[in-house]
């Protein structure tokens, strides 16, 4: 019998760590907690200080299936094996679940004109069902560690097989509350925030809610003055390295160089004329529903069949009375990448909808809504606060709290009971219901700027802390939270 960690794992346990950060794996290694493999974002930013770390592969090779195919004589003469495969391969095609990933990647990494089709992408996912199911087999994984949900490249892919093979499957997610994360464990597709997959602290607290005000992470929007600046330098780069001949001696370094010439173009803001917008009256009876970013987890993901947002606006235009407004408002982050033609024309033929200024002032859009519809947006946990009824399509932490509805779950806009308010107590004790499941550290450096005095040593002590004791079945000991 193996001997357990004093962290709450076991020695004898095979894991493979996912898209974490370097001080983050090498804690795990320090506490005697060696991962079979890490897959590293940013290998080559790192590459002299691990290439001598064979079990530290580079993210990229796992996201881009740029690995070879593996030699599958066991698996084919396998019936077991064969079942396991087809079975994995239909979870992926169903509901166009990896399509969405694979399209994704592609259309974001290669060419302006794709030249890829469906049979690529099924060659994609059978060189990538058998490659991550020789390395499980081959090295007796026991269990997958991931610093998000599963949203990128073949990472769904060993993420649904390792799930159907038993494996503990464990994906984490930042929350936007300072240093606190959350973490759950063999959750499906759909079900990452429901709580019964959600591992708890055993720590339960009063929290004030806190005020309202735009996420941290909006103040990144670009501007027309950044993206011009950002095509300059791309343009410099291309032609520099066109003249120095670099398309010849590195030409992967080249179409990095002219990809990232054309990402800048793709940046540039919405402005077709079949997106036109108007203002929004705060008279009227409307319903405000923020178009999200994409591609992202947060549709991608957490999305499912709503990931296609439009289908979510046809469906709440089909629940509402047809007198009233349906306000979008682009996300001021999103591209021209998956803002196709389409998109608008498609939204335009939905009665009463209309695209509101990108500049309109969101808290006014919620303050005199009927109430917010959102597939997982931060818009439905600001319109919860300023005591407006959500409408939610997807999965994400605040489903469950009082005023929240999921459109699974009603037939119409009756049951959510407009004509009556929030009950501001039920709210904040269904908010301190869910601190229990908020863990300790920073797991996505975009984060790291919420907390003062940030280090990433203790960082990573804590998040693997975190990780280890919530696997284990939980904390005791009191952990402390900002909010």
């Amino acid at each position: 019998m193996a001997s357990k960690m004093g962290l709450g794992m076991d020695k004898a346990d095979r894991f493979i760590l996912v898209d974490f950060e370097l001080d983050i794996y090498n804690e795990f290694v320090a506490q005697g907690m060696q991962p079979e493999f890490f897959y590293l974002r940013n290998y080559a930013r790192y590459k002299k200080k691990v290439n001598k770390d064979q079990r530290i592969m580079d993210f990229d090779v796992m996201r881009w299936a740029k690995f070879e195919w593996p030699a599958r004589e066991e698996y084919l003469n396998n019936v077991e094996y064969q079942n396991l495969i087809q079975k994995v391969f239909k979870l992926l095609i169903e509901d166009g679940l990896y399509s969405r990933f694979y399209i994704r990647d592609k259309g974001e990494r290669f060419s302006v004109i794709p030249r890829w089709g469906w049979v690529d992408m099924y060659n994609h996912i059978y060189k990538s069902l058998y490659y991550y199911l020789d390395i499980i087999v081959k090295y007796k994984i026991t269990s997958i560690i991931c610093s998000k949900i599963p949203h990128e490249g073949s990472l769904v892919i060993l993420f649904l097989l390792a799930k159907e093979m038993g494996l503990e499957c464990i994906a984490c997610h930042q929350s936007q509350f300072s240093n606190c994360f959350w973490i759950t464990k063999n959750a499906s597709f759909g079900t990452f925030f429901e709580r019964q997959n959600m591992l708890t602290t055993k720590q339960e607290k009063t929290l004030v809610i806190p005020e309202v005000k735009s996420p941290h992470y909006m103040k990144t929007v670009v501007n027309r003055k950044t993206i011009f600046n950002l095509r300059v330098r791309n343009i410099s780069k291309t032609i520099l390295r066109t003249l120095a001949l670099v398309w010849i001696f590195n030409p992967d370094k080249y179409k990095k160089t002219f990809h990232g010439l054309y990402r800048s173009f793709q940046r540039l803001p919405l402005t077709r004329d079949y997106s036109k917008t108007v203002r929004f009256k705060s008279e009227g009876e409307y319903v405000y529903f923020p178009l999200h970013l994409q591609p992202e987890m947060t549709t991608d993901s957490l999305g499912m069949q709503y990931a296609d947002q439009i289908n979510a606006v046809e469906k709440l235009r089909s629940m509402i009375p047809k007198e009233w407004i349906i306000y979008c408002k682009e996300n001021p982050k999103q591209n021209l990448f998956m803002r196709e033609d389409d998109f608008y024309y498609r939204l335009a033929t939905i009665p009463n909808v209309q695209i509101v200024d990108v500049h309109s002032n969101t808290f006014d859009l919620i303050k005199y809504s009927k109430f917010i519809a959102t597939i997982t947006g931060t818009a439905g946990w600001e319109a919860l606060r300023m005591g407006k009824k959500v409408l939610l399509f997807g999965d994400v932490w605040y489903q469950d709290l009082s005023g929240v509805y999921k459109v699974r779950d009603i037939v119409s806009i009756d049951e959510m009971e407009l004509s009556s308010s929030i009950e501001r107590k039920s709210l904040e004790q269904g908010f301190s219901a869910l601190t229990k499941y908020l863990h300790k550290g920073v797991i996505n450096s975009a984060y790291k700027a919420m907390v003062e005095e940030y280090d990433d040593a203790e960082n990573a002590k804590c998040v693997v802390s975190s990780i280890c004791e919530a696997v284990n079945g939980g904390l005791d000991k009191k952990v402390e939270i900002s909010l």
